[in-house]
């Protein structure tokens, strides 16, 4: 990422291909030195120098494999080194953000991360980046991802979003006294490869609900993803706890359904915490 970080903090290419041969001259390791010529072939193309089909060609005989020399022999590297396929691939996985299929977020980024390296849209990549795996590793890890996108790319306008979000981490952590409204949450965890399980229970549930207009009248749910490995099936406008109670027994009772063993009930404010900070391990065990 050095090419990346010469030209986001001082703007000038120039200087980024200067400090980046003065590094390749040190003979570097094999795992600085392909991403050293990928982004001295990156600069050297955009300077309009000859020497950027040497770099090019280093990298195909000598890093044959790697994720440089593939996109190098890709028949899209026109398009790779115009920006245009990053831009591509960063509205897809902007899109997918948006809709929160944050795995299929990390599975399709994984896929295509090298094509960001050097590129315009970098920064913007990884700043995305940090907030989807805030949200599926919890407030400290976006704070720790966000500080470390704050020093790789600190001129850019990203890292005074991050600032903000970090400040506003922080000011969260010292507020107290916050007003608690009583009104529950019913959630039911389910892992990601039990899917099908979860929409089932969701159709039965909902039956179930019908029937019993009079507990469950203003009862819905939501899907929210937890992590990497879990979905939470959510049972929201709960109002009163014994109406739960009551619901669960006939549950048990009249209808004869049983639920998985994981399934719990928190407060609006505690799910917003158990969410956030991502502390239903620590729920499960008390």
């Amino acid at each position: 990422q050095l090419g990346m970080i010469y030209k986001e903090s001082f703007k000038n290419l120039e200087l980024a291909n200067s400090k980046l041969t003065l590094l390749l001259s040190k003979n570097p390791p094999k795992e600085i030195e392909a991403p050293t010529l990928y982004h001295l072939f990156k600069i050297n193309q955009k300077l309009n120098l000859p020497l950027s089909n040497i770099y090019k060609e280093k990298i195909l005989n000598d890093f044959k494999g790697t994720a440089f020399e593939k996109i190098l022999n890709s028949p899209d590297i026109s398009k790779i080194a115009n920006d245009e396929g990053p831009q591509t691939i960063y509205k897809n996985l902007l899109e997918l953000y948006k809709k929160g299929e944050l795995i299929k977020f990390l599975a399709l980024s994984k896929k295509n991360e090298i094509l960001f390296s050097g590129s315009l849209i970098e920064p913007k990549y990884n700043f995305l980046k940090a907030n989807v795996l805030g949200k599926l590793d919890g407030a400290e890890a976006l704070k720790d991802e966000l500080q470390k996108f704050q020093r790789k790319y600190p001129e850019t306008s990203e890292a005074n979003q991050a600032k903000k979000i970090i400040k506003k981490l922080k000011d969260l952590e010292t507020v107290k006294n916050r007003t608690v409204y009583k009104n529950y949450k019913w959630i039911l965890p389910y892992r990601m490869e039990d899917s099908i399980r979860l929409m089932e229970t969701q159709v039965k549930l909902q039956k179930i609900f019908n029937e019993e207009k009079e507990i469950t009248e203003k009862w819905f749910f939501s899907t929210d993803l937890y992590n990497r490995e879990y979905n939470f099936l959510v049972v929201h406008g709960i109002l009163n706890i014994n109406s739960l109670n009551q619901f669960q027994q006939k549950l048990s009772e009249k209808y004869d359904y049983q639920l998985n063993t994981n399934n719990f009930v928190a407060l609006s404010s505690q799910y917003g915490e158990i969410l956030k900070n991502k502390t239903w391990d620590y729920v499960k065990k008390q």
